[in-house]
């Protein structure tokens, strides 16, 4: 069953009626939810029982009157039924169908030094083959915790072949071959 966050995303991306505005608005949608992101008070002020629906609205559309319209109409629907703090999770379920619809994921690639773009391919290119994916954005981030190795991210999957998991994976084979 298809969650709230989903459900209103879902409805966000079917009344959009070509490829170019469906870009658009995971554009604008990204740069809202990052801008909110510092600023919780907002989502407080939209969710205060206290403030008249038509202040709400006029709030929006003062903040965000430059938006597609069906993503303005989103956040004033939001705003009307007191889920405006759903929107992060409204970005990250269109998010999610909008790579599901491209054919692309997101992964993040931690390694114990920054990787070279050349490298970076190298990686991208086996899970590309792996995960039948066409496109990956790929996020590098050090992790200087590990020894070598990296480990990535896909959706909800780990891939870890760090020398950490290297040697605890050989230590517990020692271990099974010795207590047998």
């Amino acid at each position: 069953m298809a969650s709230s966050v989903q459900n209103y995303s879902q409805s966000l991306i079917s009344v959009l009626d070509d490829e170019k505005t469906i870009k658009k608005v995971k554009k604008q949608l990204d740069t809202i939810v990052k801008s909110l992101s510092d600023n919780e008070s907002f989502y407080d002020l939209m969710s205060n029982p206290r403030l008249k629906q038509s202040d709400r609205h006029t709030i929006i559309k003062n903040v965000f009157g430059d938006v597609q319209p069906e993503l303005l109409n989103t956040m004033l629907l939001l705003s009307d039924r007191g889920k405006f703090n759903q929107l992060p999770g409204i970005h990250h379920a269109y998010v999610a169908e909008y790579n599901k619809m491209h054919k692309q994921d997101e992964v993040t690639i931690e390694s114990a030094y920054e990787l070279s773009e050349e490298e970076l391919n190298q990686i991208g290119q086996r899970f590309l083959d792996e995960t039948g994916l066409e496109r990956l954005i790929i996020d590098n981030k050090v992790n200087e915790d590990l020894i070598g190795g990296f480990k990535a991210f896909i959706g909800t999957k780990v891939y870890d072949t760090s020398i950490q998991t290297q040697l605890n994976d050989l230590k517990q084979r020692f271990k099974v071959r010795t207590n047998s």
